[in-house]
């Protein structure tokens, strides 16, 4: 019975149009008596190269090809898996993905087979690829439910992690995942990994090769990991990811035997409390003095200031000073950003506590004391809930997925002809 399947897919490639026929059909790969042939191959091939700017070279074209066929072995396992334990599934699967194939492509009053057909694309792989992820997502989310469930709490504990350090530098990053298989070892992930990184700095999508060929859970978004406190990260990838500029595409790493490409999309220094962007309200009093004024008058000017000042509990009583000392100058400067204000002043500026006068300090037009009447940080940005228990959902998801397809490919009988 297991070889059923090769020759009704033989039969069927007899049945198909004469054009196609100019190419040998032939199995490529048998999956449990499941037959893939050489079009599905160079379907998914072709799919994979629009989809992500990839171009075929002398060097990449095998391994290519070897990474397609593993992916329509996966795809494969998944569906099997899924007719065995939860055939119900399979259908509405199809339809939502026949249905997003429909979105995704179609492009005007032109429909998405029409548009497909001018791309040479074939619509039966791309749909077979997208119910496979389709079913397998929900497949895993009904089996393990309980470690789905926890995404809530989790969320919420990164959510308390991000308001603890939120004056902790960020980097905002992108990544693609290439984990070992059983036949590519991490120095052939290497290997891919720097072709990837060349192909991205030529005009390759980042983001569609991540979807396509990521272990993460994160490549379900485009390999996009948002905002991560630095020194949350481990270390190997904290000391290449600080040196690095915005916008670099870092050089491969590998940790233990996986290989990360990594995207430093942003950096906030200081985290999303940065004093420098604080606005204030100030209140002055200034006591003018001559411009020919010795060192030791200004000296005995800036101790009657202190003196003077020192018994000052408001922004009122700065104010009421500078009237005293006939400066003429108004007393206060509202709505200041910290950091717009002259290094000098700002380095006694951004830690002077509220309604607490400053040392007398020496400008042109005389002694100065300030005072904070009021600091306003910006409102802090934090993820939303949902933002967060997604990506936790996507990091259960890669880890519970990797794993059971593991097995389910140990367990398999698989006959690879390429």
């Amino acid at each position: 019975m297991r070889f059923i399947a090769p020759i009704m897919a033989l039969l069927c490639a007899l049945m198909m149009p004469a054009s196609l026929h100019a190419q040998t059909v032939k199995v490529v790969a048998v999956v449990n008596g499941e037959a893939i042939t050489n079009l599905d191959l160079e379907n998914r091939l072709n799919y994979l190269l629009s989809a992500t700017g990839l171009s075929i070279t002398d060097e990449n074209e095998q391994q290519l090809k070897d990474d397609v066929l593993q992916m329509l072995i996966d795809d494969t396992l998944k569906l099997m898996e899924a007719r065995r334990l939860v055939p119900n599934l399979i259908e509405p699967g199809r339809a939502q993905a026949r249905e997003m194939v429909n979105d995704t492509y179609q492009d005007g009053n032109v429909a998405a087979g029409t548009k497909l057909r001018e791309l040479g694309l074939d619509r039966q792989i791309i749909e077979e690829k997208t119910a496979a992820d389709i079913i397998w997502a929900t497949l895993l989310r009904d089996r393990y439910k309980p470690q789905f469930d926890n995404a809530d709490k989790l969320a919420n504990q990164a959510l308390e992690r991000m308001r603890a350090d939120l004056s902790q530098p960020q980097v905002k990053l992108s990544e693609i995942v290439l984990a070992p298989t059983a036949d590519r070892g991490p120095a052939e992930n290497l290997e891919i990994a720097g072709q990837m990184i060349d192909a991205i700095k030529q005009g390759a999508d980042f983001a569609a090769i991540a979807r396509q060929y990521s272990a993460a859970g994160s490549a379900k978004d485009g390999g996009s990991l948002g905002w991560l406190v630095l020194k949350t990260l481990p270390a190997s990838f904290a000391e290449a990811v600080e040196n690095a500029p915005s916008g670099a595409l870092l050089p491969p790493i590998n940790q233990d035997g996986v290989i990360y490409i990594l995207r430093k999309d942003g950096v906030r220094a200081k985290g999303l409390i940065d004093p420098s962007q604080a606005r204030v309200d100030i209140a002055r009093a200034l006591l003018p003095l001559p411009a020919d004024i010795s060192s030791s008058d200004q000296l005995i000017a800036a101790g009657q200031l202190q003196k003077r000042s020192e018994t000052a509990r408001s922004c009122d009583d700065i104010a009421a000073l500078n009237t005293e000392l006939g400066s003429g100058e108004p007393s206060f400067l509202n709505g200041l950003e910290v950091g717009s204000i002259t290094p000098n002043l700002r380095s006694f500026i951004q830690d002077l506590a509220v309604n607490t006068p400053s040392e007398p300090l020496n400008f042109a037009e005389g002694m100065v004391v300030f005072m904070i009447c009021r600091r306003t940080m910006p409102e802090v940005a934090l993820p939303s809930i949902e933002n967060l228990k997604n990506s936790e959902l996507n990091k259960i998801f890669a880890i519970i997925s990797n794993r059971y397809l593991l097995r389910l490919r140990r367990a398999a009988t698989i006959d690879t002809r390429l």
